[in-house]
């Protein structure tokens, strides 16, 4: 068989449709009369050899061809192809004798894996008094052998490591690998220790010494300095690049722990989270199994570049704050206080990316507060016709179904809120008509806001102020909490959690607003304040005209609906005339439920 018939054979093995002639020979680059007389020889060769085979020619689908695979000799072949690598002047003999294999099956043996390594470049040659000649460069067998481990990864891998490697070349290879993990402060579990001691065990020397014209980070150059040092290898371009897509790919980061925050710790603050948003009324978080599972693997992707000293900057930080304050300032106490404990390992930078992941699971798992039906006689067309408009306008409330007044005594309504075109005598329910118009509708949300607004109860007159003359930012915060301390709202202490919260990272959330908080467990009784300023103030990043300071148990946030609250503030932040227009705290109230 010539070198055609060895590339053909190749391409037949490993594809599992028809192939054409014309595929062939484009793949090939030769005409399709070749590929014919390729055919034949290839047949030819497989009944000497008498390996079982079978080649279908369709003439409507093309060629393909199926080999049997002998699985009893599998591991065989295994250790004879490192044998054939070696490079150590074998013969068929010698071979049949170590495998007690007949020279009819060596010799059938040596030239399937002829074949296989003829596509990296590697030829076999047998000959008579010369022995078995290997024809190949160290560059071309070492990226065989790459291939060749890479696939026997999670098959006991280390027999075939100490089967071709030298021990001393082992030893010290495992030895780099074990003080790249200490001095990183990281645990490699197996395919990731395995994966690299492939690629060390593997690198070729650079004879040029060319410099590195590869951008690499602090692992990778840890690793390339210990392999110069301790193997006297100085590694090609080439080398160093497969370590550093193997270190920055998915597969290293999911077998990695590290030492300062394991994966048991990783799911701890996961499950603190979603502890946090159960004390708070949201009980979602948790339920997302594939999301939690991404959200562990971005928070080792962040821990990985901050121990590569990568910049980690998030583009969206302020935009995420701005837009979902809510979800922002409940995930930055939960961090906070598991920093306390962990050395600071989680930066604010992430804060918004486990936001994300948190609007992402609420709108994957179409999480609304409130259960809602329709009661409705005017029949299905009506009826869905009711759902669908209520849905679109009453977008807080889940609407499950519509149901008949007969069918209302047999369902437990508990826990829904009840929307009836007709009167119902013994419930709690909100009155509709069956032509609903979009005057009516907007009505209807206007007192349903105002109906579930709780958090307006969390107001009151002395916690409000209009025309406030306030010339700093230290002097708001001094002014806003030194006044609910003196209602007895706050312990003294509750000032110090203020301004520790705004140092770590700005309240502000745009169009001249701040949302100012401290630790809950400080406060005595929750209240919201407001303060709208005679002149806007510097704050941070922007001028600051309106300030909110909540002060809210965590125990009591589904109480006071405070979910809606923040929906209620990012709604007016579209509108901020109707702050502007706000003397009074009827005002507030009335902006708060537009």
């Amino acid at each position: 068989m010539n070198k055609n018939d060895i590339s053909l054979y190749n391409i037949l093995v490993e594809s599992d449709n028809y192939l054409t002639t014309k595929e062939i020979s484009q793949k090939i680059g030769c005409s399709e009369k070749t590929v014919r007389n390729s055919l034949d020889r290839i047949e030819k060769e497989l009944d000497n050899l008498k390996i079982k085979y079978e080649m279908t020619r369709k003439q409507s689908k093309g060629i393909k061809l199926e080999v049997e695979e002998d699985y009893d000799i599998n591991e065989t072949r295994d250790f004879l192809i490192l044998d054939l690598l070696k490079n150590n002047r074998n013969y068929l003999q010698d071979l049949k004798d170590k495998y007690y294999l007949s020279y009819n099956e060596i010799r059938r043996q040596i030239v399937l894996i002829s074949y296989k390594l003829k596509s990296y470049g590697i030829e076999i040659e047998i000959k008579q008094k010369q022995g078995i000649l290997l024809k190949a460069n160290e560059e071309n067998i070492n990226n065989y052998l790459k291939t060749f481990l890479e696939e026997r990864i999670d098959n006991d891998i280390d027999k075939f490591i100490n089967y071709y490697y030298d021990t001393t070349k082992i030893k010290i290879t495992d030895r780099i690998i074990e003080e790249f993990q200490i001095e990183e402060k990281i645990i490699l579990k197996e395919y990731a220790r395995n994966y690299l001691r492939i690629l060390i065990l593997n690198a070729t020397n650079d004879n040029n010494l060319k410099k590195l014209n590869i951008k690499t980070n602090c692992w990778v150059e840890s690793i390339r300095e210990k392999v110069k040092l301790y193997l006297n290898i100085e590694m090609t371009n080439k080398d160093i690049y497969q370590i550093k897509n193997f270190i920055k790919s998915k597969d290293f980061i999911q077998n990695i722990e590290f030492k300062e925050l394991k994966d048991s710790k990783i799911y701890e603050l996961i499950e603190n989270i979603d502890n946090h948003f159960k004390q708070i009324g949201e009980e979602f978080i948790y339920d997302n199994k594939d999301l939690i599972y991404n959200l562990k693997d971005h928070i080792k992707l962040t821990l990985y570049k901050i121990k590569n000293k990568e910049n980690i900057r998030n583009p969206i930080c302020n935009e995420i704050k701005e837009e979902y304050p809510y979800y922002f300032n409940e995930v930055f106490k939960v961090v906070e206080e598991f920093n306390k404990g962990n050395k600071n390992i989680i930066t604010i930078d992430e804060i918004p990316y486990i936001v994300i992941y948190i609007i992402t699971i609420e709108k994957s798992t179409h999480h609304r507060r409130t259960k809602a039906i329709v009661v409705c006689n005017y029949g299905a067309g009506i009826s869905k016709y009711l759902i669908e408009i209520l849905k679109n306008n009453l977008e807080w409330i889940d609407f499950e179904k519509s149901i008949s007044i007969e069918e209302i005594d047999s369902m437990n309504l508990e826990d829904y809120l009840i929307f009836s075109t007709m009167n119902l005598e013994g419930y709690d329910y909100i009155k509709i008509p069956a032509n609903i118009s979009e005057n009516y509708i907007k009505n209807l949300k206007t007192d349903m806001i105002k109906k579930n607004s709780n958090y307006l109860k969390l107001f009151s007159k002395n916690l409000f102020k209009e025309k406030a003359t306030i010339y700093s930012k230290k002097e708001a915060i001094d002014l806003i909490v030194k006044n609910s301390n003196d209602l007895n709202l706050v312990t003294k202490d509750y000032i110090d959690t203020v301004k520790y919260r705004e140092k770590l990272d700005s309240t502000e959330i745009g169009k001249q607003m701040v949302l100012l908080h401290g630790d809950d467990s400080f406060v005595k009784k929750s209240h919201i304040s407001f303060y709208k300023l005679e002149k806007p103030i510097q704050w941070q990043e922007d001028k600051v005209k309106y300030i909110f300071l909540i002060a809210v148990k965590k125990t009591e946030y589904e109480k006071y609906d405070m979910r809606d609250f923040f929906r209620q503030i990012i709604k007016l932040k579209d509108n901020m005339d109707l702050l502007e227009k706000v003397k009074t705290l009827n005002d507030l109230k009335d902006a708060l439920t537009n």
